[in-house]
């Protein structure tokens, strides 16, 4: 072997190995998912998700089952996981992945998993009880906005 054909040797090694650790990173991300139980947590929140849309928007309630569809179809673990999966492996490295899911497979772990959909419910109350307690503000901010934003295109003219 000439020392020509070294580096490319250790080039295609390297890459080999690098391919090898994204797909090792994918596979535990998709194993965290699983520990994670993110297909039930999604099974509930889009209901959930969807209920506070409708509340917000009593318009939209003869459009719900439509809605449903929708979602179930663009927002399911099926059809997001492959996303999840590269998002997860990108973030977190091979050794990480293991240990959260060694974490969440703890009773600990399991005990977070089974009150993710309520605290995710409790938690959406909470921002929409801030949002409206404080809806003047917000109204105050957007007409000084737009009052702004009017003054300064009549300046532009």
């Amino acid at each position: 072997m000439t020392y020509f054909h070294l580096p490319l040797i250790i080039i295609a090694l390297i890459i080999s190995n690098s391919a090898s650790a994204d797909e090792q990173a994918k596979i535990q991300a998709g194993k965290l998912l699983d520990a994670m139980q993110v297909q039930k947590t999604l099974d509930v929140a889009i209901p959930i998700t969807l209920d506070g849309l409708l509340k917000q928007s009593p318009k939209l309630v003869p459009y719900k089952g439509v809605m449903l569809d929708f979602l179930t179809k663009h927002m399911s673990y099926e059809a997001l996981k492959p996303s999840l999966i590269t998002l997860y492996s990108s973030e977190f490295t091979v050794t990480e992945l293991v240990e959260l899911s060694t974490f969440y497979s703890t009773s600990t772990g399991k005990k977070f998993i089974q009150k993710q959909p309520s605290l995710f419910e409790q938690g959406s109350q909470i921002g929409a009880k801030r949002v409206q307690d404080n809806l003047p503000e917000l109204e105050k901010m957007l007409s000084e906005e737009m009052a702004r934003i009017k003054l300064q295109e009549e300046q532009n003219k």
